[in-house]
C-alpha cells in the first residue's frame, strides 16, 4: 500500500498498547472492556514489563491468542515498556497508536467516539478521552491541561468536578495524559518515542511538549470516557512514586525552560516541595518528607543525561 492514505484507512489501522507489571488481572480486565467497546483483539499489543510474579504465565493462558504479547526480561519503566509496544505497532503499519494504562476501564462507546472525533478533526494528531476516577466515577481526573502563559506551570481543567451538562464535545488543550492517548504515526516519525530517561511520570508531559513544538495539535474528546485507578501500582504516598514525580517534573522544567523561566520554575518547585514536606510532617510521614526534599535537590542538581 502506498503512503497516500485515505482517512478511513488510517482509522482502520489503530493499535492499542498496554504495559503490564505484576498486574495480570488488571490487564485482562482492561482488555475485556476494550473488546466490549469494539477494539479488535488483533490490534492490541500487551508488553509484560519484567513482571516478577505469575503475570506472564497468566497472560499467556488467558489472553485472546490474537492479542500480541511482548516480553521484556527487565522492568524498562513506563516509557521503555511503552516504546516496545509502539515500535511493534509501527512495524505492523499502524497509522495511529493508542497508549492505554492497564488499570483503566472504558465505556462501551469509548472507541467509536474517539475514532469519530479523529475523523471529524483530522488536523489534531493527539487525542485523549475524558478520564474519570474509578472510585469516584462521576468525577473528572483528567481532560487535559493548559499552560499558564509565560511559565511552564499547567492548570488541570475541571479536575475533581463532575462533567457539566454543557461540557464541550471537543476541547483543545496543551497537554494530555498518557493514561489513554491516541497518537498519529506522523508524530512518532517527527519527534521520536517517549524519552526513557523519565522511566515513570512526566514522560507524557515531555512528549506532548515536543509534539506541540513540532506543530501538532492536542484535544480531549469528552464523549469518549474511561475510568482510571489512580496510582494503582504505586500509591500516592509511595516513596519511589513521590521521588519520580518531583525529580522528573524538574527534569522536564530544566530541559524546556528558558533562562527567566528556570528561575521561576526553581522557585515554584521549591515552594511546592516545602509545602508537601510540611504536610507529610503533619501526618507523621517524616521519611516521605525527606524523600520529597531529596528529589527536589537531585532534580535540580543531577547533571543532564543522568
Amino acid at each position: 500500500m502506498t503512503e497516500n492514505w485515505g482517512y478511513a484507512e488510517k482509522l482502520s489501522l489503530v493499535f492499542t498498547v498496554l504495559v503490564n507489571w505484576n498486574q495480570a488481572d488488571e490487564t485482562q480486565a482492561c482488555i475485556g472492556t476494550l473488546l466490549a467497546a469494539g477494539v479488535p483483539p488483533h490490534s492490541i499489543i500487551v508488553v509484560d514489563n519484567g513482571s516478577d510474579d505469575n503475570s506472564l504465565a497468566s497472560l499467556r493462558a488467558h489472553l485472546d491468542n490474537r492479542v500480541q504479547l511482548l516480553e521484556s526480561e527487565i522492568n524498562l519503566g513506563f516509557a521503555g515498556g511503552t516504546n516496545l509496544g509502539i515500535r511493534a505497532a509501527l512495524t505492523r503499519n499502524a497509522r495511529w497508536v493508542m497508549l492505554m494504562n492497564n488499570d483503566t476501564r472504558v465505556a462501551p462507546t469509548f472507541y467509536t467516539e474517539l475514532l469519530s472525533a479523529a475523523k471529524m478533526h483530522p488536523d489534531y494528531a493527539l487525542l485523549s478521552p475524558l478520564i474519570l476516577y474509578f472510585d469516584k466515577p462521576n468525577s473528572i481526573w483528567s481532560l487535559g491541561d493548559r499552560l499558564i502563559p509565560g511559565t511552564l506551570i499547567t492548570r488541570s481543567l475541571q479536575r475533581n468536578r463532575p462533567p457539566s451538562q454543557d461540557l464541550a464535545d471537543f476541547i483543545p488543550v496543551d497537554f494530555l495524559n498518557a493514561c489513554c492517548l491516541l497518537i498519529q504515526r506522523e508524530v512518532f516519525e517527527r519527534i521520536g518515542l517517549l524519552d526513557t530517561a523519565y522511566f515513570m511520570y512526566s514522560e507524557d508531559v515531555d512528549f506532548c511538549w515536543r509534539a506541540r513544538r513540532a506543530g501538532f495539535r492536542l484535544a480531549c474528546v469528552t464523549k469518549a470516557r474511561i475510568w482510571h485507578k489512580v496510582s494503582w501500582s504505586t500509591g500516592p504516598t509511595h516513596p519511589q512514586n513521590r521521588h519520580w514525580r518531583i525529580s522528573n517534573q524538574i527534569r522536564f522544567y530544566r530541559q524546556a525552560a528558558n533562562g527567566p523561566q528556570k528561575i521561576l520554575m526553581w522557585t515554584f518547585t521549591l515552594m511546592r516541595s516545602l509545602w508537601l514536606a510540611a504536610r507529610d510532617l503533619l501526618h507523621a510521614r517524616g521519611s516521605l518528607a525527606i524523600v520529597t526534599l531529596s528529589a527536589w535537590w537531585e532534580g535540580w542538581n543531577t547533571p543532564s543525561g543522568e
